[in-house]
């Protein structure tokens, strides 16, 4: 037998906007592309083959020298509008998802929201640009140099194949990989690691990670493992006019967590948190700079070449995530009485913003240190301020450098709040507020104990759900969090409010239940934990304070 139990059927949660408005781009694509087949596919029109990206990006004589984009956008989209509203409504008329599109004008839902204005997916705005600076970057460092002169004609080649090889990208895969078109293998908020190097097959090399883990893996000092050779990352990834966007935020010892761009407002939200707060707090920010176009190997930092038997150091960064609950607004609460004692509240809500955040090597005895120097002018990771090369083997003076900043990654994702109510039994006494280390592995050990067995009960794979606590009304109680780790969510937390069709106290019973069994771990002692109950890849950095013993104690008391 390879399967003991009762196999329940998998929960499809319809509410994701952003995969729908992915599909219907697919669906727009499609038709266009069809339209204009003899433009897009001369070779044999007959056969439908995927396009290269130079094809719909760059300027066209049959669309009166502008690009198939700019023209699918101005001229084709609003004269198509009607036929997609009539799309629209056969396909969702009958469904729940019928409110999300006509609660407004569908002709400007369709030509605003889709292309023109999204700033972060849209055809136009996110990936046109971002294709045209790439071109015109490569194109005018290509003529700086004569390739009839021998010493510059490494340079000319090099510039040459970074143009080509982004102009000839496949167009499909690009639009998908960048959240436009629908991508099964989650998550789609992906940045490259650039190879900038002439080792023969480095450009080849398609090294992609969703940014929230990019700022881990690929920050500046890390290194990579690809087709035998060690690559170390070097840079953040930017074009000359190019601006790095720059946040600050604060994540206070009892969990709260604060971010913004404007330093003022964020003072001010801190210093608001601190009237209230129990614990001690500093007062200041840290600067952190979103690294939205990715990162890259520098020219000058060569692959190295694995040898035989080699044993390879573990080398990146830990980070950790956050999230500011201050404006959440809970949506379908429910109320679930435990068995035993207590009962909880539960609030959902989609497209809620969650923070990543890599601090780079810090130093505990100075908490405004660490993070990373990065020359705002070339994206260079540096050790000290001054001259140095550029990614690109070129020299800069090393005048516009930043503060010693971390990386963060923002993402929506789905969010399910816990909130303890009355009836609860006391923590035990080692878990109170006055003993700092002991109230966090209380809460971190109950925390990792309920999203382990949210993924057994629920049948979720564990590496799509995570979680945090937060600060509570009720101290020294907390409230619980838990995302879908993907970006846009999967539908996985929204199951806890009911909406997979299941009944939410029979869900509760059974996640409690199972989490105390989850703690009454026999392969570990129990102030500690280990890998067969709470220790797991996304909690490396806080593993050596989970205490199973104390969360278990209260947890036996359910």
């Amino acid at each position: 037998m390879l399967v003991k139990g009762e196999v329940k059927p998998p929960a499809i949660v319809l509410e994701n906007e952003k995969i729908i408005k992915r599909h219907f781009n697919a669906v727009i694509l499609s038709d266009f592309l069809k339209e204009h087949r003899e433009i897009f596919f001369s070779q044999d029109p007959k056969y439908m083959t995927d396009p290269k990206l130079f094809q719909l990006l760059d300027p066209n004589e049959s669309f009166s020298k502008t690009s198939p984009v700019e023209f699918l956008c101005d001229k084709w989209l609003p004269k198509q509008s009607d036929k997609y509203k009539e799309k629209l409504k056969a396909i969702f008329l009958d469904s729940s998802l019928s409110d999300i599109f006509f609660d407004k004008s569908m002709r400007q839902f369709i030509h605003e929201n889709y292309f023109s204005d999204d700033k972060k997916y849209g055809l136009r705005a996110s990936i046109l640009d971002r294709y045209n600076q790439a071109v015109n970057f490569y194109e005018s460092e290509k003529e700086k140099y004569d390739p009839r002169k021998k010493e510059e004609r490494q340079h000319y080649d090099f510039f040459e194949k970074l143009l080509e090889q982004t102009k000839n990208d496949q167009l499909i895969q690009h639009l998908s990989s960048r959240g436009f078109l629908p991508s099964y293998a989650f998550p789609t908020d992906v940045v490259p690691l650039d190879i900038l190097s002439d080792k023969p097959g480095s450009r080849l090399l398609d090294l992609n990670r969703e940014l929230g883990r990019a700022i881990s893996e690929y920050a500046p000092g890390s290194t990579v493992v690809a087709n035998t050779r060690i690559y170390t990352s070097g840079a953040l990834k930017k074009f000359p006019r190019q601006v790095f966007k720059k946040y600050h935020y604060y994540h206070c010892e009892c969990n709260w967590f604060t971010c913004g761009e404007d330093k003022a407002d964020v003072k001010k939200n801190i210093d608001k948190h601190s009237e209230n707060c129990h614990f001690r707090n500093e007062g200041f920010s840290q600067p952190a700079l979103y690294p939205e176009w990715g990162f890259s190997v520098p020219r000058d930092m060569q692959g190295e070449q694995i040898r035989t038997n080699t044993r390879l150091e573990r080398s990146g960064y830990s980070s950790e995530f956050f999230i500011n609950m201050d404006n959440f607004e809970g949506e379908y609460p429910i109320t679930v009485n435990l068995p035993q004692k207590g009962s909880i509240k539960v609030e959902f809500t989609n497209g809620y913003d969650m923070f990543k955040v890599n601090p780079g090597k810090t130093n505990e005895k100075q908490k405004n240190k660490g993070g990373f120097l990065i020359c705002k002018d070339c994206g260079r990771a540096l050790k000290r301020k001054g001259k140095h090369k550029t990614p690109y083997d070129k020299n800069c003076d090393g005048k516009n450098c930043s503060q010693s900043s971390h990386l963060i990654s923002i993402f929506d994702t789905d969010v399910t709040r816990i909130t303890f109510n009355e009836g609860f039994p006391p923590l035990p006494s080692a878990a109170n507020l006055t003993t700092y280390y002991s109230f966090k592995s209380f809460w971190r050990s109950v925390l990792y104990s309920l999203l382990e067995s949210m993924s057994r009960v629920l049948e979720i794979e564990r590496n799509d759900i995570d979680g945090l606590f937060i600060p509570s009304t009720k101290p020294p109680f907390a409230e619980l969090v838990f995302i879908d780790a993907v970006s846009g969510g999967a539908g996985h937390v929204s199951r806890l409010v009911g909406k997979g069709e299941e009944d939410c106290q029979d869900i509760f019973n059974e996640i409690f239940s199972e989490a105390r069994l989850i703690l009454d771990c026999k392969d570990c002692a129990e102030n500690t934990a280990c890998y067969s109950c709470l220790f797991h890849h996304t909690n490396q950095k806080v593993q050596h304070t989970l205490n199973r013993g104390l969360a278990l104690e209260w947890m036996t008391k359910l």
